[in-house]
């Protein structure tokens, strides 16, 4: 008996298991996400706007 409900337990709860996604969820109030840490060998500049990036590059490439 005792194992007949274990079984029949296991097999309604594991599904539920199965299928949980396990996706950080974003901050509420910004959406923002933690990522995982990228590190660069020579340079590395991370902006929202293209112009930007390529100005850091250039300040970044010549050594500043």
């Amino acid at each position: 008996m005792l194992k007949s409900l274990v079984l029949t337990l296991l097999l309604f709860f594991s599904p539920s298991a199965i299928a949980q996604d396990f996706r950080p969820i974003p901050e509420i109030a910004t959406g923002f996400t933690a990522q995982k840490s990228v590190m660069g060998q020579k340079l590395m500049a991370v902006t929202a706007n293209p112009n930007a990036t390529r100005a850091a590059y250039d300040v970044l490439s010549r050594g500043g």
